[in-house]
């Protein structure tokens, strides 16, 4: 399979530290990977955990051969980026933990991901490793986000909005199972910490990871500076909630983890780039990153926040103009 022809690839390089050695990607796909995995790698949902594992590593492998990025622009790369990719498949053979199965699913995005820049790539390749649920910070307001969570999984409204954005993205008008017990009995969240900057979250196939080192410090830095620092947080979530919940329901519906949705035909149709942006204007008529309208001054977004936290608090906005400096 494609994640054991890549460590044989690798092999003597990694094991004689020839750092320095370049990893030609299409000399990869053209000699060893044609046969082994001719087509993209499709992993069901409803299978085990380690059989998911499994196919993650050959979906991660096979998807960046297929990468235009590394086929077209920037094939080679050096053997010292990949290392841990290698002990991440190396160590992933019988079985995966909680941690790997984290990375796993990180990877298996970013494989597929339209990044131009080689040095972003190399930064990925080397910082993913810093995906962890231990280590993670104290934090008090864990259980407050715990709960919204909860709260917007069950919300009628939410998973109603949530089915038609997805009916629209995929065609598919009949989801093929129960999505909104599937939300309230299977649907998890999972507190990651990680050391990639802006990596706010992420979609799993039954999860979504929420990166606390990220969400942390937004919330140290509103909260020096606004008393409703919390409740902005509180959008911020609900926006990460509404984008990758969307991603998750579509993998089941479409029963397979490494579907990309740009290239549905669906979504071609309705010029749709990407789901989870697709179902955030769902819900709040555009993409609003709170934190950053916050920063910037947007009025639009300032003004749909503020609607938003008097009505959940029940205070009626102030007639004062907002002064914008």
């Amino acid at each position: 399979m494609a994640a054991e022809q890549f460590i044989g690839f690798l092999k003597e390089e990694i094991e004689s530290k020839k750092w320095d050695t370049v990893v030609d990607f299409a000399k990869f796909k053209q000699d060893k990977l044609v046969t082994a995995t001719p087509q993209k790698v499709k992993i069901s949902p409803l299978d085990s955990l380690n059989m998911i594992g499994f196919q993650m590593r050959n979906a991660i492998i096979s998807n960046l051969s297929l990468n235009s990025f590394f086929l077209l622009k920037c094939s080679k790369i050096k053997c010292s980026l990949l290392k841990n990719l290698y002990d991440l498949l190396l160590n992933t053979r019988d079985a995966v933990n909680k941690d790997q199965l984290a990375q796993l699913i990180f990877l298996l995005h970013l494989s597929k991901s339209k990044i131009e820049e080689a040095s972003e790539w190399h930064y990925f390749f080397v910082k993913f490793i810093s995906l962890s649920h231990e280590n993670q910070i104290d934090f008090s307001f864990k259980e407050s986000i715990e709960k919204l969570f909860d709260q917007l999984k069950s919300n009628i409204h939410v998973q109603q909005r949530l089915k038609r954005a997805v009916q629209n993205i995929t065609g598919e008008v009949n989801l093929a199972f129960d999505m909104n017990k599937f939300l309230i009995n299977e649907l998890k969240l999972n507190f990651v910490s990680c050391e990639i900057p802006g990596l706010k979250g992420y979609a799993g196939f039954n999860s979504i990871f929420v990166n606390i080192v990220e969400l942390f410090s937004k919330y140290e830095f509103i909260n020096k500076n606004d008393h409703s620092a919390f409740d902005i947080l509180k959008l911020e979530f609900t926006r990460l909630f509404v984008h990758e919940v969307c991603h998750v329901i579509i993998r089941q519906v479409l029963r397979d983890i490494n579907v990309s949705t740009p290239k549905l035909e669906r979504s071609k149709k309705l010029n749709i780039f990407e789901a989870g942006i697709y179902s955030e204007e769902t819900f709040f008529c555009k993409r609003i990153d709170w934190i950053a309208s916050f920063s910037s001054n947007d009025l639009v977004a300032s003004k749909i926040r503020e609607q938003l936290i008097y009505k959940r608090n029940n205070i009626k906005p102030s007639n004062k103009k907002r002064i914008v400096k």
